[in-house]
């Protein structure tokens, strides 16, 4: 799936380069051996998987990772349609959004053969930002980052988890609604964010 947006994925990577400070990049990158290869070995081993596919350095995927923590500011919301249908609606505030749609992929994840949940991501990206769970419930993630990047990066080092992360560990072990709710309640974050949940009722 990368491959096929392999261009794209490497020109986004390059544009955010040029407009963080180089000491910023480095600084998240130093945090993907220091830390996410020791304590998300999981997450570690994908981005591997993806730079390797586009021949390029993990770093760099995993810095572009953490992107949507520094720089978005989306908003969703929850409505219910003419025949009382819930509906969770979401834009995504990102910078280069040429780039950005270019990137868009449907993301089933499955276990044992059986789908468990199709989300809208950006290629390249192993959390979620958007997600439904079928008869269960549709989450997505607004970030709202306060602009300090001294507090972000020491939350890295900490071992806090992205966002991303806990939505996508919500997503594929919660049973229902209420038991999403649980999971993302009270976590610690590497920056401010609202999680809006829908349930199916």
């Amino acid at each position: 799936m990368v491959r096929d947006h392999a261009d794209a994925i490497k020109e986004l990577c390059g544009k955010f380069k040029k407009e963080f400070p180089e000491t910023l990049w480095l600084a998240v990158a130093a945090t993907f051996k220091t830390v996410i290869v020791l304590k998300y070995r999981e997450y570690a081993e994908e981005l591997i998987g993806i730079s390797q596919a586009l021949n390029t350095t993990v770093e760099d995927i995993y810095v572009l990772n953490c992107i949507n923590e520094l720089v978005a500011m989306c908003t969703s919301i929850v409505a219910r349609d003419k025949d009382d249908k819930l509906i969770l609606a979401r834009n995504l505030d990102f910078d280069h959004t040429n780039l950005v749609v270019k990137m868009h992929v449907n993301v089933v994840y499955k276990r044992n053969g059986r789908e468990i949940a199709r989300c809208g991501n950006i290629a390249g990206y192993i959390g979620i930002i958007t997600c439904m769970k079928p008869q269960a419930f549709a989450v997505s993630i607004n970030i709202r980052t306060t602009g300090n990047m001294q507090e972000f990066l020491q939350k890295l080092r900490e071992g806090k988890p992205l966002t991303t992360w806990i939505l996508r560990e919500a997503v594929l072990n919660a049973k229902d609604y209420r038991d999403a709710v649980r999971m993302v309640t009270g976590r610690q974050m590497v920056t401010g964010s609202y999680i809006i949940l829908a349930g199916v009722k």
